[in-house]
């Protein structure tokens, strides 16, 4: 997989950090489907395939979605843990806030998949950035290590205090390089 390079990340960590002070959110107790309905969406869990984790549609024109009430709705995979579907939910706001262009109606449809695309990575970088706010990540990571606790323990605790996948945080350490280098 390609690694983003430091400069796109500085980028999108900022539009995280950016989005969650405009919206006047707690980088850690922030609620996602709050976050994502304060920009006009309504989200949803619905029965798909298992393939599907889930998809956003957006028409910028204003024109409610079939079967919403909303001109934006975010649709997660029923069948997901609760902090995946978070993630689910922040990956498609990634979407909608990294989009480049002025498309006027948006759709992304979200699939288990081996290849992650550039665009891929970026939205699940922007989904690591607002669930995991870097300042607090690294803070709370490093009270934790000072604390004696190990890697592994570190990861289930920052899982459960930001509420994000076990894949995910660990995903998170790597890219803000906080792991110990390999022997």
């Amino acid at each position: 997989m390609e690694r983003l390079i430091e400069m796109e990340k500085d980028i999108i960590e900022e539009k995280a950090r950016r989005l969650l002070k405009e919206q006047g959110s707690d980088p850690i107790t922030f609620d996602i489907v709050a976050l994502a309905q304060s920009l006009g969406f309504e989200v949803f869990t619905s029965d798909l395939d298992d393939w599907d984790d889930g998809y956003i549609i957006a028409n910028e024109f204003g024109q409610p979605i079939p079967g919403a009430s909303s001109s934006k709705v975010i649709v997660v995979n029923r069948t997901r843990d609760a902090k995946f579907k978070r993630f689910v939910v922040a990956h498609e706001l990634g979407h909608y806030k990294l989009k480049s262009g002025s498309d006027s109606i948006f759709a992304h449809r979200e699939s288990k998949s081996a290849v992650k695309t550039e665009n891929e990575q970026e939205v699940d970088y922007f989904a690591a950035a607002l669930l995991m706010s870097k300042d607090e990540f690294v803070t709370a990571f490093n009270r934790l290590r000072a604390e004696g606790k190990s890697i592994a323990e570190c990861t289930v605790e920052l899982s459960n205090l930001f509420r994000a996948p076990m894949e995910s945080v660990l995903s998170r350490l790597e890219e803000l390089n906080l792991l110990p280098e390999a022997a």
